[in-house]
């Protein structure tokens, strides 16, 4: 607490005023950004908002965005509380942060960090079917194939010495 004393002198009278300041500490956004890569139809992680040094009962609205930035991001209906767990439709890069207020306080809105979320689209790569002789090598591109393909996809087979197989695939006639 900190005394604030104003003296006032004029021809007609001596005036003083004691007024008393409080100064609070800042308020301290503590909630850390995160960035994250999902598949769809995955259940991603649940966004908070949590702060430091706040004085009062805030209000809470979260919203998104397609860039990682506040402008032009949109509020999320029902998004109204200290945490949110984002629903997804479809894949894309998402961007999301939410904006406290504290009621009368005169230091106004603060925001979190911007968290991403990234959403990839469930793999499905169709069957593909292929005649070799012995000996031949064969490539298969992703480019052969039908599907959502994940770029960083991986296929590995080995070949089962005197079984006449292919390790990791079916249906298969060597």
């Amino acid at each position: 607490m900190h005394r604030f004393t104003e003296v006032n002198v004029s021809c007609i009278s001596n005036l003083s005023k004691v007024a008393n300041v409080s100064i609070s500490d800042g308020l301290i956004i503590t909630s850390p950004a995160i960035q994250e890569i999902f598949c769809l139809n995955e259940s991603p992680p649940t966004l908070t908002a949590t702060y430091i040094n706040g004085v009062g009962t805030p209000t809470y609205q979260w919203y998104v965005n397609n860039l990682p930035k506040t402008g032009g991001a949109s509020p999320i209906p029902g998004a109204n509380l200290d945490s949110f767990e984002p629903q997804f439709e479809e894949s894309g890069t998402f961007f999301f942060f939410c904006e406290i207020t504290f009621p009368g306080s005169i230091c106004g809105v603060y925001n979190t960090q911007i968290s991403q979320v990234q959403i990839n689209p469930e793999p499905k790569i169709s069957d593909i079917s292929l005649s070799i002789c012995s000996g031949e090598s064969i490539l298969i591109s992703t480019d052969d194939m039908e599907g959502v393909i994940p770029n960083d996809v991986m296929f590995l087979w080995e070949f089962i010495e005197g079984t006449g197989k292919i390790q990791g695939l079916q249906n298969q006639n060597i």
